[in-house]
């Protein structure tokens, strides 16, 4: 029940954070990809204990952009996190160009 409040568009930020604190990992995970995620659960997810819930997070439009480029750095979580859709445009021709050996 608590991952179909997730997907009611009528639930509220607050409902989204408290899920973000929730003891199932899969209830996590799916608030970690919610547009409705604060930043700072964004962060705090980013490092949860269970993996599920990391990589959902890695891709959460929500982190701030100084946690994803550390995340982007890092081999454990490139690959996640370049499928953040709140890269911003120049990194993302920085990371195109560096994937084809062109700086």
């Amino acid at each position: 029940m608590r991952l179909l409040a997730l997907d009611d568009p009528a639930s509220c930020p607050a409902l989204v954070e408290r899920f973000s604190r929730d003891p199932d990992a899969q209830v996590r995970a799916r608030a970690a990809s919610d547009p409705r995620l604060p930043p700072d659960s964004a962060v705090r997810l980013a490092a949860d204990s269970d993996h599920g819930v990391q990589y959902s997070a890695w891709r959460s439009p929500a982190l701030p952009p100084e946690v994803l480029t550390t995340l982007l750095l890092d081999e454990d979580s490139a690959e996640a996190a370049a499928q953040n859709p709140s890269i911003p445009v120049t990194a993302m021709h920085r990371m195109i160009g560096l994937a084809v050996g062109c700086p």
